[in-house]
């Protein structure tokens, strides 16, 4: 719909007195849709989270065994960001907190 909007605001073809404009429509359709994909990629490469530290600080805090540490850090950045601030286990100083954190993060997402 992106591309429609702008091909159809914004297409002037090179020689206005042709009558087949099929082609130059073609060539800039694509071209806005090449265009239009890699604006939309270097987007989302600009929004990855970068939150190594802070998850290693947090399983630090609570130890948790590999598929509780891989089920958080596979978890989208908002569901991190949220565990990381908000959990809180029923007590402290255990040396396993990977059913809690597992938990935990599945009422997350």
């Amino acid at each position: 719909p992106e591309v429609q909007r702008r091909v159809v605001e914004t297409f002037t073809p090179q020689r206005p007195d042709d009558h087949d404009f099929s082609r130059p429509v073609t060539a800039y359709v694509r071209a806005l849709r090449n265009q239009f994909i890699t604006e939309a990629s270097s987007a989302s490469q600009s929004s990855v989270v970068d939150d190594a530290a802070q998850l290693d600080a947090f399983f630090e805090r609570y130890p948790c065994d590999e598929r509780a540490t891989d089920f958080l850090r596979s978890s989208a950045p908002e569901v991190r960001s949220r565990v990381m601030a908000e959990f809180r286990p029923r007590m402290q100083g255990e040396t396993n907190y990977s059913a809690a954190v597992t938990s935990f993060v599945k009422t997350m997402r």
